[in-house]
């Protein structure tokens, strides 16, 4: 009987040297597929924090695909997808920033821009009734710009609102001149005197 014991000792003992059972450490899987066993883990690469607590370990991810916006187009072309979109300026340039991981959207002026220019016209004595004269320097002006002038009062010309609203002077503009300007043409049915100044705004 005693030989027959030691014999499944030593069957035993080959059994275990051979290693039979699983394999020492841990089942790595990416996406449930199946990579091996392994018996250290290194977390590398930015996002990813590993750490430890007892003979339990976490893996932290962040900065996943969820957290990004879904799609920035420039003139219906996607960009590259980032975590960060930048907006700089004041009309709209998107492009991708691979230093910063950022889209930047640059806004310059554009035709919703509004351009002013103040201007003084003189009605003389108010013998005449229509008083016109040409605006230039303004390179802001296109051959479809929409430009408005209304009359203000102003103590340098010694005129009041009262004077300004009681004379009843009504602008109008015309004969644009791409990137030079255009003409101011003032009617004044109440015979007003005097140097009128007009804000005009434009786009």
């Amino acid at each position: 009987m005693w030989y027959l014991l030691l014999a499944i000792l030593l069957c035993s003992s080959e059994v275990f040297a051979q290693g039979v059972g699983p394999a020492p450490g841990v089942g790595l899987n990416d996406e449930a597929v199946v990579q091996g066993r392994v018996q250290i883990i290194n977390c590398a690469g930015a996002g990813i924090v590993c750490t430890k607590s007892g003979v339990t370990g976490t893996i932290t991810v962040s900065g996943a695909a969820g957290s990004f916006y879904s799609t920035i187009q420039e003139e219906s072309v996607s960009l590259t997808q980032r975590a960060i979109l930048n907006f700089l300026g004041t009309s709209m340039t998107c492009v991708d920033n691979g230093g910063t991981l950022a889209t930047d959207c640059t806004i310059t002026g554009g035709s919703g821009s509004a351009n002013g220019v103040v201007v003084s016209i003189n009605l003389g004595t108010g013998l005449g009734l229509v008083y016109t004269v040409t605006v230039v320097g303004q390179a802001w002006v296109t051959a479809t710009s929409a430009i408005a002038c209304s009359p203000f009062g102003t103590t340098a010309d010694g005129l009041t609102p009262e004077t300004v609203m009681a004379a009843g002077v009504q602008a109008v503009t015309s004969a644009y001149v791409v990137g030079t300007g255009f003409n101011l043409s003032v009617y004044s049915p109440h015979g007003a005197s005097g140097t009128y100044r007009f804000g005009c705004t434009g786009v």
